[in-house]
């Protein structure tokens, strides 16, 4: 998503923190990273929401993913 937002410098910092941020889902709660799968849905419709430059579909997205925290 970082890339897909044209931001190098947001992407850079993805691709260095992949792993911590990794290893945070899997320590934050019981459900770990199998939580964060079953909202991947979301998390895939954001990216193509960023990808196609649709600003509203992307906020409306993130906000769902935020109020639910996935």
């Amino acid at each position: 998503m970082a890339s897909a937002s044209g931001n190098r410098v947001l992407a850079d910092l993805y691709e260095s923190f992949t792993v911590i941020i990794r290893d945070f889902f899997a320590k934050r709660a019981p459900s770990g990273i199998s939580h964060f799968a079953m909202s991947h849905y979301l998390h895939q419709a954001l990216f193509e929401a960023i990808n196609n430059r649709n600003a509203d579909a992307a906020r409306e997205i993130i906000t769902t993913i935020l109020n639910n925290n996935h």
